[in-house]
């Protein structure tokens, strides 16, 4: 039987998708009102919001509700700035401004007007592009090299078992990928928190966290053993 979707029904399920699917941080906040009807959810993530939009769009999230408050002010930031760009104290068409967080995290701010069909005014939409102060970039990649440094001291065999370890594989999942027995897994693991000089699974994974700074791979180049000499 084939499926029909009226423009109604359609409108927020492909809204809903493009929040799922669009990597940039967005919200959209309607003229008139002190409300965000819709966002991406890499806003949500860079600003830790807990609320989530459902498909059928009827959340919002309020200006001056607590979500909002509490999340820029654990940033050490005042919310006000959103509250301006919707009354349009600030100003409206491609317009920016910088926000640093108290985690040293720089985030440039750009709003435009949305238009209608009709070319009336809708709403403004609003873009968080974030990155690292120069200083603060330096010690993060002081903190990646010396992590991979340290992982460089493992054999190929525990690398692969550290790197299943930190996708979230329990030993018998492990046991199975690599086709070696459940007690040999134990000591692979025992036997790199050794070399690693770390006493427990907290220590490691934030280790290999840190090797995992800017860059996305699964498995990292800090993970790949040293090669031995001919």
């Amino acid at each position: 039987m084939a499926l029909s979707f009226s423009d109604r029904q359609l409108e927020p399920i492909l809204l809903r998708s493009l929040c799922h699917s669009d990597p940039t941080a967005w919200c959209f906040i309607p003229f008139g009102t002190s409300r965000i009807t819709c966002c991406s959810d890499a806003f949500l993530k860079l600003w830790r919001i807990q609320t989530r939009f459902p498909p059928g769009g009827a959340a919002t999230l309020d200006l001056h509700g607590d979500a909002i408050q509490q999340s820029f002010q654990s940033f050490g930031l005042a919310h006000d700035f959103l509250v301006d760009i919707a009354k349009g104290i600030l100003p409206g068409a491609d317009a920016t401004l910088t926000l640093v967080r108290n985690d040293g995290l720089h985030i440039q701010v750009t709003w435009s007007a949305v238009l209608t069909e009709e070319g009336l005014p809708s709403g403004r939409l609003v873009r968080f592009s974030a990155g690292l102060d120069s200083q603060l970039q330096e010690r993060v990649i002081g903190y990646m090299v010396e992590a991979r440094s340290q992982l460089s001291v493992l054999s190929e065999r525990e690398c692969q078992v550290l790197n299943l370890l930190f996708e979230g594989y329990t030993n018998k999942a492990i046991a199975l990928i690599t086709q070696i027995s459940e007690k040999t897994v134990e000591k692979h693991r025992s036997r790199i928190m050794q070399k690693l000089r770390v006493s427990n699974t907290a220590e490691l994974v934030r280790l290999i966290s840190r090797a995992r700074l800017m860059d996305d791979n699964r498995t990292m180049p800090a993970m790949q053993p040293r090669k031995s000499p001919n």
